[in-house]
């Protein structure tokens, strides 16, 4: 400690202040990673569940207290070796590497929301609430790599008629399909081009409803059992099973940072999800490193104002569905 007290109190005010700001920072950077991984919803479980990912989180952690303790060690050589002469250069690159790891760690966080890898198909999302007529309102979503104006024609014969268009440019669109009535097959098709999709709405029946419920596909995992999902859904799109809607209970992805893995998942769900009225609720998977941007991009209502990610509430025919994330 002496040595490292004579080695400061040769340094002037301004390079005090320069070194110990930046040693200071550097470890409250790294060390929040920890904080971060312990306290976000996305990163609890995998912290306490996952023995790789702790073990990353904790060498992060030991690499911001390791920075300070070589910057002493490297100071009190230094000293012994010769006194005269000062490395505060060499512990300045020390300082700024130190920052390195924390800055690109949040740097990469911040801009995975923009790591995009192509179109997604429309998905047939429920909206919260019961309908005009019993019948809740369904939300057509898709979104575009490109900004474009897109517009959709729709009603319950194959001319359809009813038409909406947006105003300006966008990646996320989303169109509202209201006042339903019940036991109707209604078409859709977007842009006036390529595949008219349809959709029958549930009979008006009392205390009847059927629907199919499923979680964790985990697209993206090298463990996910694709069979499976697939056979899900073919018996989702059997018509003599009959369901009226599919309610899927997160987990879509393994890994939310990675928008290849929600493209697998659109691409694989569409086919039948274009036909039958879904929605997802939100898993820690789903959410992971900023994830819950392509989430609430592909599976939210934005129509509807404020759409809950988190919960929502379907009523059919006097029958309440409630969805919760835990």
């Amino acid at each position: 400690m002496k040595k490292i007290k004579e080695f400061f109190a040769g340094l002037s005010k301004k390079q005090k202040i320069t070194y110990i700001s930046l040693v200071v920072i550097a470890f409250l950077l790294t060390e929040s990673i920890l904080l971060w991984a312990v306290t976000d919803p996305a990163m609890k479980g995998l912290f306490e569940w996952v023995n790789y990912v702790r073990t990353l989180v904790y060498l992060i952690c030991l690499i911001g207290i390791i920075f300070p303790v070589i910057a002493g060690i490297i100071i009190i050589i230094s000293q012994n070796m010769n006194p005269s002469k000062k490395p505060f250069k060499s512990l300045m690159v020390l300082a700024v590497f130190s920052l390195i790891i924390p800055i690109g760690f949040y740097g990469y966080t911040i801009s995975i929301p923009a790591q995009r890898s192509g179109d997604k198909p429309p998905q047939l999302l429920l909206v919260s609430g019961s309908g005009l007529n019993g019948v809740p309102n369904i939300a057509v979503n898709f979104w575009t790599e490109d900004r474009t104006i897109s517009g959709i024609n729709w009603g319950p014969t194959p001319s359809m008629g009813t038409k909406s268009d947006e105003l300006t440019k966008t990646h996320i669109h989303s169109f509202l399909l209201d006042d339903l009535l019940p036991n109707v097959t209604y078409f859709y098709q977007i842009n006036d081009v390529g595949q008219i999709y349809n959709f029958t709405t549930m009979p008006d029946i009392v205390n009847t409803y059927k629907f199919m419920t499923s979680s964790d596909p985990h697209f993206g995992a090298s463990n996910a059992n694709r069979t499976a999902t697939n056979k899900i859904l073919d018996q989702l799109a059997d018509p003599v099973n009959g369901y009226q809607s599919f309610y899927m209970l997160g987990d879509m992805v393994e890994y939310g940072f990675m928008d290849v893995q929600y493209k697998e998942a659109c691409d694989t769900f569409s086919p039948e999800t274009s036909h039958i009225p879904f929605r997802p609720v939100i898993g820690n998977h789903d959410i992971m490193l900023g994830g819950s941007t392509f989430w609430e991009d592909y599976f939210s209502p934005d129509v509807v104002e404020d759409a809950p990610r988190d919960y929502f509430h379907v009523e059919v025919n006097g029958i309440h569905i409630f969805v919760l994330d835990l």
